[in-house]
């Protein structure tokens, strides 16, 4: 349930998927403000979509107020009882563990599942390079043999940086991605990194809204550059 200030900031929006906008427009109203049911997927969808919107809206006034909405929605996708379970193990079998060469060829497999915006290095030369430079540099998160997930966390004794966070379609939804993002963090601050930077496709909601709900704050004035 959610306010109906809440609501209306809501239907002022654009939404690219229709099951999302249908929910939306499909909210009634109740003693205490409105209701918003629908399936758990698309409620996900939804708090996705606020965030991009978020992190695209220039007036500091209105973005604030998609804050406000985005708090919202995970709050109720979230409640404690619900995640409590969920923060430290998503689930007993799936463990994390440091990557090896045995594993490259699932790790890129994943990804290809997994979606990731391909790049030129999604080789198994790249891999080979990473490891023979950080051997502590890819984390996998493996269930019955399976590789289900995988972050690069990278330090240059600068800065530490983390990419190619990927889960696959059939472990979404868990905690994996909070839980391997922490390891991440935690492998890259025992290292000495003080300031961390994620690398994420911006046209993805799902990565915008899982890094905005993750505490991470998005840099508006600054730009990145590439070659190669």
């Amino acid at each position: 349930m959610m306010s109906c200030e809440i609501a209306e900031v809501l239907r002022s929006l654009t939404f690219p998927d229709s099951d999302v906008e249908r929910l939306v427009y499909r909210a009634t109203a109740v003693a205490d403000g409105v209701a918003l049911e629908g399936q758990l997927e698309i409620l996900h969808e939804l708090a996705d979509t606020v965030a991009v919107e978020s992190n695209h809206e220039v007036d500091r006034r209105r973005r604030k107020r998609l804050d406000e909405v985005f708090s919202v929605l995970v709050d109720a996708l979230n409640p404690p009882q619900a995640n409590a379970g969920l923060v430290g193990d998503p689930a007993e079998s799936v463990r994390l563990r440091l990557a090896t060469p045995d594993d490259f060829d699932a790790v890129l497999e994943l990804w290809r599942v997994a979606d990731a915006e391909p790049t030129h290095t999604d080789n198994v030369e790249s891999l080979t390079r990473l490891l023979e430079r950080d051997p502590f540099a890819l984390l996998i998160a493996e269930e019955g043999g399976r590789v289900v997930g995988s972050v690069i966390c990278g330090w240059d004794g600068w800065r530490g940086s983390i990419y190619r966070l990927a889960v696959a379609p059939t472990h979404r939804r868990l905690g994996l991605a909070r839980r391997m993002t922490a390891a991440a963090e935690e492998h890259l601050h025992a290292f000495g990194a003080v300031r961390l930077q994620a690398v994420i496709t911006e046209t993805s909601p799902a990565a915008v809204g899982f890094w905005t709900a993750s505490g991470w704050q998005k840099q508006f004035q600054r730009a990145r550059f590439v070659k190669g």
